[in-house]
């Protein structure tokens, strides 16, 4: 009797085990298949729509041709609120259309792709994804750093001036404010609490400042 009873023990714990490793098993697919479809449809769909607004900027260009000093349509405001980086690129700001689209879209690319690969290190190791060099890492740290300032910066001029101008046929000036404003506070505060956290967390950082 107790040799039956180990046996069934020891067939039933081989079950578990078996059921064990396979849930663990579909959630690291399930986990994999995720990081996967983050990575491309993030950039996907933020090209798509950085396209589209660049596609929104080229029409009223079009139809504020003739105006006096017409200013940023609402369209470029927030098309340079989510991708930022584009004005880092030399001769961006006089590039004719469709070659400043171009421009934007593969920055976009670039940028998102960088994102989502940065949320998932964040996610599995509680990590950004930047230089392994400890002097690059601490210059990109800081950059991204001063790059969340200006933003943050930029956040308040939008903020002080206000709804500038309506966009014809696209919704009234605060559907265009509004999310602009948004997407600037949230690269604000994601810049300077990520990489300021990974760059304390620097020992040879940590060591620079103590001696100073």
């Amino acid at each position: 009797m107790p040799f039956l009873i180990a046996r069934t023990v020891d067939f039933s714990g081989g079950i578990i085990d078996r059921r064990v490793g396979w849930l663990r098993r579909r959630e690291m697919l399930h986990v994999l298949c995720m990081c996967v479809k983050l990575k491309y449809a993030l950039p996907l769909a933020q090209m798509g729509l950085a396209a589209a607004l660049a596609r929104c900027h080229h029409v009223w260009e079009i139809a504020t041709r003739y105006d006096d000093m017409p200013g940023p349509s609402p369209a470029l405001r927030l098309l340079h609120s989510i991708d930022w980086p584009v004005l880092l690129v030399p001769g961006y700001r006089i590039m004719p259309f469709p070659w400043s689209g171009v421009t934007v879209v593969a920055v976009t690319g670039l940028l998102w792709y960088w994102v989502a690969l940065t949320l998932n290190e964040f996610r599995q190791r509680r990590q950004v994804l930047m230089f392994t060099r400890v002097p690059l890492r601490i210059a990109g740290d800081l950059f991204l750093i001063v790059s969340g300032v200006f933003l943050g910066l930029y956040c308040a001029v939008t903020v002080s001036q206000g709804p500038l101008f309506d966009m014809p046929h696209i919704g009234s000036k605060w559907l265009w404010f509004l999310p602009t404003v948004a997407f600037q506070f949230t690269w604000f505060i994601a810049l300077i609490s990520l990489f300021g956290r990974d760059v304390i967390q620097i020992p040879e950082f940590r060591d620079f400042m103590s001696f100073e």
